[in-house]
């Protein structure tokens, strides 16, 4: 296959010829434009802040200590007279401190001033005056200011001293404004090369960028022009001409590889038909053949099929019937599993009764110690209400003593009385005793009588706890032979119960006797279950597999003719690319390669 290269250019190397210009256009005027505004900010911070700055600040300190002085000066005039040596020392004091600090600043500010021509001898003010005329000026003023008036000796003319103070002071404010005037002049300079300067950078960047855009339109015009040629050449493809060759001819070497490219795909795409037309009847032949194989193994298959599907079913029967022996046994060995649940818990159920028996057992006899100890309690109490019963007799015959006791001593004080009375102012005396004793008799009486009455009350409920107490001696004595009864019953019960125990422990062991050959039944079932399954399984797999390989058969057949037909629509539609080479080209082609051995791809492109 015939191949044309040239030498050209790259398209990132075209792009990047677009590009790299623009881009250190750009950089070329930022640096720039920084660079200027670099020396815009230096300059406008040595205006502003070195001299603007500076020199307004020593103006202003230098007038505010004018003032001061000037101040300091008319307290001292005004008030010295009326004012201590002290204080009249210290005005005269801050006149000269304020003074030198003027002059300081002044000539501080002037020297600031000195360093630009420009503002000290150039810019005037509204009046006409430079920097340079009211400095001197200030100085003139100042001076006659100082020789105006004599503090110390009060000699001078005060009004005179006031005058040029104003001039001096007047002259300073004028400078100040000359500074500010400067500043602006000198901002509007600066924005005036700032202006420049950009519209400079701009310029120049606009005409690169003009040169950049005729060569950008060139490169875009020469891309089009090549796009078209790939176009065209992939048209001619895509109409089924793999005859007619490709030949790029580009000064930008990717187009040319790009070209090269669609000539190779089209030399190989010619011979990959080639090959497709000589073997579209191989593979039509081929399948007629195969259609034949196909149709003579799906009969023998079907045979085969139709003998495994009887030996299916009757696995699939016998599986059936293990299966239902399988669940008979298993239905059987829930029931034992449900006896033998059954016995355990009844066996458990009975320890846990024999447990709550014994325990009644024993709170029964403790019921029975409580008791015999509440019988014996009883007898002591009865004991004692009768002890009680007899002491409170015993009190209550003391106490009637006692009443007998008062009332003859009551008599006796009754008969002191008469007897006292006959007796007249001799028995005066033993009558007052005489009451008294009467008195303490009576009260005797009536506490003797209250004692009684207590006494009978206590009686009373000695009686009633006497009676309580026999009362609660029977019940106890009762209570004692009906628990004697219980601990009997108990003990009946629990021989039974020790009894039932051994009853169940003979039913749990039957029972798991019975679910020991439950389960080896189960075991053998399972096996032949297992077995007769795994027959019914793989008998039914070789049919399905049968069916599905006789399937498959029919569908190969089936694809064996639908093969054919793409093999004969194949053969049909390549008919439409335009394959085969001229007469002459043919002749060259083989004159070029009588030198070396032909491939078979170049073989069949011929």
């Amino acid at each position: 296959m015939e191949k044309k290269s040239r030498a050209g250019f790259s398209l990132n190397a075209l792009l990047l010829t677009m590009v790299l210009p623009l881009i250190v256009a750009l950089l070329i005027s930022n640096l720039v434009s920084g660079y200027r505004q670099s020396e815009i900010m230096l300059q406008d911070e040595k205006v502003y802040f070195d001299t603007l700055y500076s020199i307004s600040n020593l103006l202003t300190n230098a007038d505010r200590d004018f003032y001061q002085a000037q101040l300091a000066g008319t307290q001292y005039n005004a008030y010295e007279r009326y004012v201590d040596n002290a204080t009249a020392q210290r005005y005269l004091d801050e006149v000269e401190e304020n003074n030198a600090e003027v002059l300081e600043r002044v000539n501080e500010a002037v020297e600031l001033a000195k360093t630009n021509d420009y503002l000290w001898n150039q810019v005037t003010s509204e009046n006409g005056n430079t920097m340079s005329t009211l400095y001197d000026d200030f100085n003139t003023n100042y001076a006659l200011w100082e020789k105006d008036y004599d503090f110390v000796t009060g000699q001078g003319d005060f009004i005179t001293w006031i005058n040029h103070f104003s001039a001096a002071r007047n002259a300073l404010s004028e400078m100040s404004d000359i500074v500010e005037l400067w500043a602006e002049q000198e901002r509007e300079y600066n924005h005036t090369n700032a202006t420049i300067a950009i519209l400079i950078t701009l310029g120049v960047f606009v005409v690169i960028s003009l040169i950049l855009l005729l060569f950008s339109i060139f490169i875009i015009m020469t891309i089009n022009k090549n796009l078209k040629n790939i176009k065209a050449s992939v048209d001619i493809i895509s109409g089924g001409d793999f005859v007619t060759k490709i030949r790029p001819n580009s000064f930008i070497r990717d187009f040319n590889a790009i070209g090269n490219s669609l000539e190779s795909m089209r030399h190989d795409l010619r011979n990959a038909l080639v090959r497709v037309i000589n073997h579209a009847q191989d593979v039509n032949s081929k399948a007629e053949i195969a259609k034949d194989n196909l149709s003579a193994s799906q009969q023998t298959t079907n045979n085969i099929n139709s003998a495994v599907y009887d030996i299916a079913e009757s696995a699939t029967a016998m599986a059936q019937d293990v299966s239902n022996a399988s669940a008979i046994t298993m239905e059987i060995g829930e029931a034992v599993d449900k006896v033998l649940e059954s016995a355990n818990n009844n066996l458990e159920n009975g320890q846990m009764v024999y447990d709550k028996s014994s325990k009644l057992k024993e709170m029964l006899e403790q019921i029975k110690i409580q008791d015999q100890n509440t019988d014996t309690v009883a007898s002591e109490v009865s004991d004692s209400v009768g002890e009680t019963a007899n002491v409170v007799s015993q009190i209550s015959a003391a106490a009637e003593g006692i009443i007998n006791i008062s009332s003859q001593t009551n008599l006796l004080a009754l008969n002191a009385s008469i007897e006292a009375a006959r007796a007249g102012e001799a028995g005066r005396g033993f009558a007052v005793v005489a009451d008294n004793i009467k008195n303490l008799a009576e009260e005797t009486n009536t506490l003797a009588g209250e004692i009684t009455g207590m006494l009978s009350t206590i009686t009373h409920y000695s009686e009633n706890n006497k009676q309580l107490a026999e009362e609660i001696k029977a019940a106890t004595t009762t209570e004692a032979a009906a628990l004697e009864e219980m601990s009997v019953s108990f003990d009946e019960m629990l021989n039974l119960l020790q009894e039932t125990e051994a009853g169940n422990n003979q039913i749990v062991e039957l029972v798991k006797n019975v679910d020991d050959g439950k389960n080896n039944i189960l075991q053998s079932v399972d096996s032949l279950s297992s077995i007769s399954q795994e027959n019914a399984a793989s008998t039914e797999e070789t049919s399905a597999s049968l069916s599905q390989l006789d399937e498959s058969m029919t569908a190969v057949v089936e694809q064996a003719n639908e093969l054919q037909a793409i093999a004969e629509a194949l053969t049909e539609n390549v008919r439409f690319f335009q394959v085969e080479l001229p007469a002459e080209e043919i002749k060259v082609t083989t004159i070029q390669r009588n030198d070396r051995p032909v491939s078979k791809g170049e073989e069949a492109a011929v």
